[in-house]
This record gives structure tokens, sequence and C-alpha cells, in this order.
């Protein structure tokens, strides 16, 4: 039986140490939608950490269809998604397979696209573990403000 051991270091506090690591872990990330500090409730999985030696004999594939059924590192980073203003947000819908037609999408009212993020939590972005934000964000919090992308 494989044994794991999650520990944290003493004298770097931030490193996540895995002794006897899985094959086939995920990190489960918090995302943020719309807004930098607009939480979702719904938990991404998305990156798969795995050595190169395990990609090549799976096939990237395989970590692509099996990621959510792998050991989940909770709250292993961020995912920032769907940032900006209304505009910016339908803009998005062009990007990507919604389930619309591309006509469609001019015709969302801006009404619709406020219900979206309103019904996202606001989180402050002076706030601690498990809600803290990167170090990048922090620095340029007036920034992020002056633009629009902090809710307040």
């Amino acid at each position: 039986m494989l044994k794991l051991l999650f520990y944290r270091e003493r004298r770097k506090l931030n490193k996540l140490v895995i002794k006897n690591p899985l094959d086939e872990i995920t990190l489960e990330m918090r995302p943020f939608v719309y807004k930098l500090n607009r939480k979702s409730e719904n938990p991404w999985v998305g990156t798969v950490p795995t050595l190169y030696n395990n990609m090549k004999r799976k096939g990237v594939q395989f970590f692509q269809d099996k990621r959510s059924n792998f050991f989940k590192i909770m709250d292993g980073e961020w995912y920032f998604t769907w940032i900006g203003n209304k505009d910016q947000i339908r803009q998005n819908l062009f990007s990507c397979i919604d389930g619309r037609d591309k006509k469609s999408i001019g015709s969302i009212l801006d009404e619709e696209v406020e219900t979206w993020i309103q019904i996202q939590e606001i989180i402050p972005v002076n706030s601690e573990y498990p809600n803290d934000f990167p170090k990048y964000m922090e620095k340029y919090i007036n920034y992020f403000r002056s633009i629009g992308y902090i809710a307040e």
C-alpha cells in the first residue's frame, strides 16, 4: 500500500512537500469570474502536475479525460476567467462553445450579464486564507480597481 505524507516545511512556510507522490494528482482551483474578487461556488479541476515519463507513457488525453478522478489538492491555485466589463464578457462568448449561436450573443442584454455577475460572491481583497489572493494582484490592486476589475 502506498502511503502519502503531506506536511508543510517549517523553514519554508509556503512549500508543500509530498512523500511518495502518486502518478496522478490534480489541483482543485478556486475560480474567480467576471471580476478578480468574485468567487464562483463551483470548484474547477484543471492542472494535473505529473512527471514527464507519466505523460509520455499515458498520453495527454488520459490526463485530460481522467483529471476529476485523481487525488485532489484543494486550493491548489487560482483560476481567473471571464474578467472584464459587460462588453468584454459578451466578447468572450464569441470565443467559446456555449450552446448559443453567434448571432444571439449580440442580443444578450446588459441586465442578463449583470445577473450572471451579481450571483457570484464578493471576496474582500484584504481577506486572508482561504480567500487570499496572488501577490501580483495585491501589488497592483489600485490599477485593477481603476480599470473596473475589482467588485466593491
